[in-house]
């Protein structure tokens, strides 16, 4: 793996310790990014362009997980395999929690995770080709079916989520 800046042009950056394999999908939070997968959470300091391992093993497997962040600055992601827990580090503690998803409709590959500070929930799309949606709790620990992405037509499901997946983080989802 390989980390690149654009600011104007690209510049190489110090690589992962380790290869992060498909879809790392970081979480910006302060001065660094943060990714948990390889059953582990990296982190890499922006201004010292170094990398460490604050969680070093026992970490859910997260492969091909988007990552994203809650305004307390703690990170999330979506376990790969059954039962697709939600995976959550704390930087300020260091502690990684799981918390039971209700199995996000049973199928889940590449899931998208985007924060939303209006609703204080993370929102997950556990497939990008399912219109299904949910939304985490934090708070209650509790996660909820929400509308299902439409068709073009407006008249029924969607096929999926698509890739791109984000959150203004003031109650729309993109």
């Amino acid at each position: 793996s390989t980390l690149e800046r654009y600011d104007g042009a690209w510049s190489t950056l110090t690589s992962p310790p380790e290869g992060l394999g498909l879809w790392p999908g970081p979480a910006w939070v302060g001065d660094s990014l943060f990714v948990i997968q390889n059953a582990k959470v990296f982190e890499y300091a922006i201004s010292t362009d170094t990398w460490t391992t604050p969680v070093a093993s026992g970490v859910a497997n997260t492969q091909y997980s988007q990552n994203a962040h809650d305004d307390a600055g703690r990170v999330y992601a979506v376990e790969s395999d059954d039962p697709h827990r939600i995976v959550q580090y704390d930087p300020a503690t260091g502690v990684v929690s799981t918390f039971d998803s209700g199995g996000l409709g049973g199928y889940v590959y590449e899931p998208r995770v985007a924060w939303d500070s209006v609703t204080s929930k993370l929102y997950v799309a556990p497939s990008y080709e399912s219109p299904l949606l949910f939304a985490f709790d934090p708070a209650t620990g509790g996660t909820a079916p929400r509308a299902t992405v439409p068709n073009e037509a407006g008249d029924g499901d969607g096929s999926g989520m698509g890739d791109p997946f984000c959150s203004d983080r003031s109650g729309h989802l993109y």
